[in-house]
């Protein structure tokens, strides 16, 4: 697999980010890499510090996790976008027995950047609750 450095990067940081509770909180955010029209990024029901080499990272075909994406990004989605989004997020696994990609990964597919490193930090959640 020419990707193994890649995924091997992408599971230890994973573990060393997700081990930190003042960067991530819970589940704690998605990290992912992706690579031509492949990306891997943190499965849904992982906690990051759990992922491993071959267990918490599902691979997505990017073209087929952004045909689920709604048009309009300006206004909420309807259900039956939310639907459609739903099950775009699980069909776009290029192994479909392997654990559905974190719901989040149509952000990370639509992001043009190879590595992202998306977190829930303990900082950014009380920042988040000061008054405006």
């Amino acid at each position: 697999m020419k990707n193994a450095d890649e995924l091997e990067l992408l599971s230890s940081l994973c573990r060393n980010w997700g081990s930190d509770l003042f960067l991530i909180q819970g589940a704690g955010g998605n990290f992912s890499y992706k690579n031509a029209d492949r990306l891997w990024v943190k499965s849904s029901g992982f906690l990051l510090k759990d992922v491993a080499s071959g267990r918490g990272l599902t691979e997505v075909n990017i073209s087929a996790c952004a045909a689920g994406i709604p048009s309009d990004v300006h206004s909420p989605p309807t259900a039956e976008e939310e639907l459609c989004y739903y099950q775009a997020t699980g069909a776009c696994r290029v192994d479909l027995k392997t654990p559905r990609p974190s719901m989040e990964v149509g952000f990370h597919a639509l992001l043009p950047y190879p590595w992202i490193l998306h977190t829930h930090s303990l900082a950014g959640i009380l920042l988040g609750l000061l008054p405006a």
